[in-house]
């Protein structure tokens, strides 16, 4: 875990028309001069906001004071690690020392959203299989409670997958793990579970690797995760880093963990007035859409400020928005992870398309963050590439 560093998230731009996820850091120091930074026992390209870049070298990187530092898993096509869409509050202020969550003895839910498979295969919800029975896509959940002794897991539908889809649980009952030394794990929400978790302990980015002998999951992979205080979610990203010795398959396996620590995260609600700006490759479209239950609908009078009186959206156009598909379940709300996963779809002309949404919670108030759509070449996924041919925003109205 990198020392003296803080995550800077950024508000979303014109940017995530190259890319969409990334982790940056900003440097903290009390001179002016280009400093060498702290090893980080990898070698990755990086690139500063005053212009510095390259490989680390032995793990260590340059940077000038007050630098936006970003860390790419490759040079040339700049993978990036984890993009989250808020603005840290000033890191100076901060005391990352300080505890921010005790986690004994509660019970918590981790989502997990399976972005490519082990073979780099991106991942996607299929909505044509959104009524066959415990079909979740590539979309998981566990539930357990960390004490003093040991961890408790309780049934739940699983984080298991065979390929892009989640395997059914087997589990049916509580089990009990002990744990003699939490101290093993470095990081995240097990390794300071005892003593209170502070912005420190679940902010960072790390190597892990392990392997399981006979079981087929050797894994090493690169570990990205960020606690907001706000939202009280801890996201996790984590990233194979290709072949290496002792691993039988291309080990390019993708997944975006979530921990809410707030008990109402898994009922999110879209219901009503939304704007929408839609920037496409060669232009923009603005508009506004109504969400009433798992109908969408639009105004027949054009105005870029939205016309806030409902009874004015009467042009039901549910049939453009058939990726939104978690507004049919129950209720028509989702999960912290269903509006974080891809989604494939067919479009009204019977065409395969594919897009990927991405809701992260910015404040206390979980239902007023920013709804970001990408919507992708369906030509490129073959390809296992994620190729953006246009990005939608929406922002609550009311």
């Amino acid at each position: 875990m990198l020392k003296n560093k803080t995550l800077k998230i950024d508000s979303i731009k014109l940017i995530f028309l190259v890319t969409i996820t990334m982790m940056s850091f900003k440097t903290i120091a009390d001179t002016k001069k280009t400093q060498l930074s702290e090893k980080m026992d990898i070698e990755i390209y990086y690139e500063t906001s005053s212009g510095l870049s390259g490989l680390t070298e032995n793990g260590y990187y340059n940077f000038n004071t007050g630098d936006d530092v970003t860390f790419y898993l490759t040079e040339n096509k700049k993978i990036e690690i984890l993009k989250l869409n808020k603005k840290l509050t000033n890191s100076k202020n901060t005391n990352f020392k300080e505890v921010v969550f005790q986690p004994l003895d509660k019970t918590l839910t981790n989502y997990v959203v399976q972005k490519a498979d082990k073979n780099g295969d991106l991942c996607f919800y299929d909505v044509s299989k959104y009524s066959t029975e415990n079909y979740t896509g590539p979309i998981g959940e566990t539930y357990y409670k960390v004490t003093a002794k040991g961890i408790y897991e309780y049934p739940s539908i699983g984080d298991d997958f065979t390929n892009c889809e989640r395997k059914p649980s087997t589990k049916k009952s509580v089990s009990f793990e002990p744990i003699d030394d939490f101290s093993r794990f470095e990081g995240g929400i097990l390794g300071c579970a005892l003593r209170g978790c502070s912005i420190k302990d679940l902010n960072g980015y790390s190597l892990t690797a392990y392997a399981v002998e006979n079981k087929g999951n050797e894994k090493y992979r690169s570990v990205a995760m960020h606690y907001d205080q706000d939202s009280k979610i801890l996201v996790e990203k984590s990233k194979g880093i290709g072949k290496q010795d002792g691993i039988s398959h291309l080990n390019l396996a993708e997944y975006l963990w979530l921990t809410p620590l707030k008990e109402d995260i898994d009922s999110l609600k879209f219901n009503g007035l939304w704007r929408y700006r839609e920037i496409g490759q060669e232009e923009i479209k603005t508009g506004c859409i109504l969400i009433k239950g798992d109908q969408i609908f639009e105004s027949n009078k054009t105005n870029s400020n939205c016309i806030k009186s409902v009874e004015s959206y009467k042009i039901d156009v549910s049939s453009k928005y058939i990726d939104m598909w978690w507004l049919k379940n129950k209720g028509a709300t989702a999960t912290i992870a269903q509006v974080n996963a891809a989604v494939k779809y067919k479009d009204q002309n019977n065409i395969v398309q594919y897009t990927e949404w991405e809701y992260f919670p910015i404040s206390d108030d979980l239902e007023s963050a920013p709804l970001y759509k990408y919507s992708y070449n369906p030509n490129e996924i073959k390809n296992k590439k994620k190729e953006i041919f246009s990005i939608t925003t929406f922002e609550r109205v009311k």
